[in-house]
């Protein structure tokens, strides 16, 4: 439904300028490269675009994912909006009323916290400390910061007045029951509340930073984040990145720093590829998210801070994911905050283009040590052991682009230390520990993304173009096929979800496969799929050739295992015998290659 309300040519046309061309397509400069001549198509009678520079390629719901860069649910939900549509599903009706609602709820909550911040007597002292901190008014409403005040039911109290849910404040984290008695409390008290928005700039969460002057600051956390909730989980959520995806094209990386005010700071001095993590060291779930927006990731260290785990954690996650990860460090004792306030932005933007891989921060740091404690045997042994103690927990099974890295990565040590890239590769080894090694994040957390990428079976991509072309055909083949029949682990997921639609009573379409495939990198590639199906004018018997070569596969080892018995037989009544099982088994599977010695011996 939304994807018929969204008129290929008025969407795209709404981001990029579009001129006709012809009589039924619109060109223009593709917005995913630097396209100075037009080579961009959109052809509203399939609903289609393409760049025949680029290559980009899809529907409309395919160029928001890209221009937005979100993902298919999210691209949805825009697309949604924008044509007045009510997007709910009816398998998931009641999960999308419950997360609107705690939307709603979080952006009620979001509204009254930063309306006492700009007018309540009792945020006097916030706006004090904020002034005190630099930050200026404009990018605290950019920002949307607010404050909760030291009494304990004073969002409770609200709420009662305004009618909203407690109940839902509650799931949300933001109201919590007491455990002495009975009663509900604020969670957030006496705090500066800065709220944490998602791509699409809805708040699902909260980080409270404690009031330095308040009775609570000794004994509870600085910074208090919201509880974990279908909207918010802090070891994902990214502060800022709403703000700062419009300035990640031009400045070819995204800068992640330690605290709210630091990328608040960074914005309002300009420097707008940005964000925060929730306290939590960056991981693989971070750079999924990033993935859609650069390559590049800088992580910014103080100086006395860029700690070993830090610098190690980078490490590994570099080696394990198909980014570029470096680090900036700033002079020892200032924040990036600090820094932009004394010396500008051009410092800070100096230490950021000036930020070095992963390996090459550890190695200077490595050899800093061996200068530090003496160049003794000793001394260089511990150090060494140090970087390749990082190494070797990325497992020996890793995908081969880490295993590629692994190697580039021991060439560039042995190169540095002077040491033989054997006797490297021996001490990993050594180093890797003797129990099972735990598991790595890495993108996606597919362990055989090389497998994916692998180019399947004939059989295997047909079934695929024919069933999204035609979902009436899907019923058929949940009765013929079944998934572990496909052996190429991409296609196998998708024919699984169609069957899985198939068996919900759901319609097992395209975009219903990509509805659940989500960030999955096998979604761009189903609509081509898709159209090369709609190619062929007789699908049911395309389908039924492709059954066929399906069935021969099957039968194909057993086949094989009884020729070679066949070959080997001693007396004609076992030769006879395993040529009838032969050709039983070969029927409608084309012909069998007899013996011939045993021609005309039947």
């Amino acid at each position: 439904m939304v994807k018929e309300a969204s008129d290929i040519v008025d969407v795209v046309g709404s981001y990029i300028s579009l001129r006709p061309a012809g009589q039924q397509t619109f060109k223009g400069l593709c917005p995913f490269h630097d396209d100075h001549r037009p080579s961009f198509d959109v052809d509203p009678r399939r609903g289609r675009y393409r760049c025949w520079s680029c290559g980009k390629y899809g529907d409309v719901i395919t160029f928001v994912q890209e221009y937005e860069k979100v993902d298919f649910a999210e691209a949805l939900e825009i697309l949604a909006k924008r044509a007045g549509i009510n997007l709910e599903k009816k398998e998931n009706l009641l999960q999308n009323r419950l997360r609107g609602t705690m939307l709603d709820s979080v952006r009620w909550a979001s509204d009254q916290y930063h309306q006492c911040l700009q007018e309540s007597p009792l945020a006097a002292e916030a706006r004090s400390y904020l002034s005190s901190r630099g930050l200026e008014d404009e990018i605290i409403r950019q920002f949307g910061l607010g404050f909760a005040p030291r009494r304990g039911d004073w969002l409770l109290e609200l709420a009662h007045n305004d009618g909203v849910d407690v109940g839902m404040l509650e799931q949300v984290g933001l109201i919590g029951r007491k455990t002495d008695k009975p009663g509900l409390y604020d969670r957030f008290r006496d705090r500066i509340m800065f709220p944490i928005r998602n791509v699409l700039g809805n708040t699902v969460g909260f980080g409270g930073r404690i009031m330095p002057s308040s009775p609570f600051a000794d004994k509870a956390p600085k910074y208090y984040n919201s509880s974990d909730s279908q909207l918010f989980s802090k070891s994902e959520q990214l502060y800022g990145i709403d703000q700062a995806r419009n300035h990640i094209t031009k400045a070819g990386f995204l800068a992640v720093v330690e605290g709210y005010t630091d990328v608040m700071m960074a914005h309002q001095m300009g420097v707008g590829n940005v964000v925060a993590t929730m306290g939590t060291a960056i991981n693989a779930r971070h750079l999924r998210q990033l993935r859609r927006w650069t390559n590049k990731v800088v992580l910014v260290f103080d100086a006395d801070a860029g700690g070993e785990q830090g610098v190690d954690r980078a490490l590994e996650l570099f080696v394990t994911n198909d980014m570029d990860l470096a680090i900036a460090t700033l002079p020892e004792g200032l924040d990036p905050c600090d820094l932009l306030l004394r010396d500008g932005p051009e410092p800070f933007q100096l230490a950021l283009k000036s930020a070095v891989d992963a390996l090459e921060f550890k190695l200077n740091s490595m050899m800093a040590q061996i200068s530090r404690e003496g160049a003794s045997l000793e001394t260089k042994r511990r150090a060494t052991d140090s970087i390749l103690g990082v190494l070797a927990r990325i497992p020996a099974d890793s995908n081969p682009s880490s295993q590629m890295k692994l190697e580039l990565m021991i060439g560039r040590i042995s190169k540095r230390l002077g040491l033989s890239e054997e006797t490297l590769k021996k001490r990993v080894n050594e180093l890797r520990p003797k129990t099972e090694p735990r598991k790595v994040e890495t993108h996606a957390n597919v362990t055989n993304e090389e497998s994916r990428r692998a180019k399947p079976a004939p059989e295997e991509k047909e079934l695929l173009e024919v069933l999204l072309a035609n979902p009436d055909l899907v019923a058929r083949a949940r009765q013929d096929i079944r998934t572990d029949d496909l052996n190429h682990p991409g296609l196998r997921q998708v024919v699984s979800i169609l069957f899985d639609l198939q068996d919900e009573k759901q319609l097992p379409d395209l975009d219903a496969v990509r509805a659940r495939l989500g960030d999955s990198p096998i979604g761009s590639k189903l609509l081509d799929l898709a159209d090369q199906g709609r190619r062929n004018p007789e699908p049911v018997a395309w389908y039924g050739n492709i059954l066929d070569r399906f069935n021969e596969r099957k039968v194909k080892p057993a086949v094989k295992v009884l020729q070679d018995q066949l070959h080997a037989a001693n007396d004609h009544e076992t030769a006879i015998e395993l040529l009838r099982k032969l050709q039983s088994r070969t029927v409608g599977s084309g012909s069998v290659q007899t013996p011939s010695r045993l021609d005309g011996g039947i």
